[in-house]
C-alpha cells in the first residue's frame, strides 16, 4: 500500500499561521501527503513519524473527502486499528507508550536538559512537537506532566518581536507570569513553563522537552 500522512504540525515558522510543510497538501485544517513506498502498517507509521506526522485519522466527512483526493485512487493506510481490543477500532487517540493523555492531547516530559532547538528536534524524533497549551485545561495538563520541572514550550517570537506563535503555526493564549514577557537583555525569544506560568527565556538555556501529540483534536489550531 501507499501511505497517507496527516499531521497537525505546521512548518515550524512562528510567523506563518497554520501553513503546511513542503510537499503536504492542506485540506480541512489538516496537512496531508501520500508517500509512494509500499509498506506494512508498522513501517508506514514509522515513516510518518520520521516526518513528524502520523497515519491519517479522518473524523469528519470533509477530512474523509480530503483523504480520497490525496490518495488519488491508491490503496492507503489509515491510523486506525483494533489491536488494543478485538472488534473495537482504536485510533491514535490512545496515546503511544510513555505519553499521558490529557485534554485531548498526548504529553510526555523527557528527562534530558536541552536547548530549545535540541528539545524540538528530540520531540520530532517521537513524531511530536514541543507542547503548545491553548486552554486552561491544557495548561493544567502541562503543569501536571512537567511535575515541577522547568520545561520548554513550543512557542517563540523569533518570527516577529513580541508576537508569539506556536511551532504548529497557530496563535497562542499565553499564561504569562507577572512582568513577563520582558525580553531581558534582548535575547529572550523562546518560552519555558515555570511551575504554573510562562516565561520568555534565552533559547540556549537547558530545560526539559515537553512533547505533545495532537491526535485527538479536530483541527490544526484547536
Amino acid at each position: 500500500m501507499g501511505t497517507i500522512i496527516m499531521t497537525t504540525d505546521a512548518n515550524g515558522s512562528s510567523s506563518d499561521r497554520c501553513s503546511c510543510p513542503a510537499g503536504f497538501t492542506r485540506c480541512a485544517g489538516r496537512c496531508l501527503i501520500r508517500l509512494d513506498a509500499a509498506l506494512t502498517n508498522t513501517e508506514a507509521q514509522s515513516r510518518c513519524q520520521q516526518r513528524g506526522a502520523h497515519l491519517a485519522v479522518p473524523r469528519t466527512e470533509a477530512e474523509n473527502q480530503c483523504v480520497i483526493e490525496v490518495a488519488s485512487r491508491r490503496l492507503v493506510w489509515l491510523g486506525v486499528t483494533d489491536l488494543g481490543s478485538e472488534g473495537s477500532s482504536s485510533d491514535r487517540c490512545s496515546c503511544p507508550a510513555g505519553f499521558t493523555r490529557c485534554a485531548g492531547r498526548c504529553l510526555v516530559r523527557l528527562d534530558a536538559a536541552l536547548t530549545n532547538t535540541e528539545a524540538q528536534s528530540r520531540c520530532q524524533q517521537r513524531g511530536a512537537h514541543l507542547a503548545v497549551p491553548r486552554t486552561e485545561a491544557e495548561n493544567q495538563c502541562v503543569i501536571e506532566v512537567a511535575s515541577r520541572r522547568l520545561v520548554w514550550l513550543g512557542v517563540t517570537d523569533l518570527g516577529s518581536e513580541d508576537v508569539f506563535w506556536g511551532v504548529d503555526g497557530c496563535g497562542t493564549v499565553p499564561w504569562w507570569g507577572f512582568t513577563f514577557p520582558d525580553n531581558f537583555w534582548g535575547v529572550e525569544h523562546c518560552v519555558a513553563h515555570m511551575l504554573s506560568n510562562w516565561n520568555d527565556v534565552d533559547c540556549r538555556r537547558l530545560y526539559h522537552p515537553l512533547c505533545q501529540l495532537d491526535y485527538c483534536k479536530e483541527t490544526m489550531c484547536q
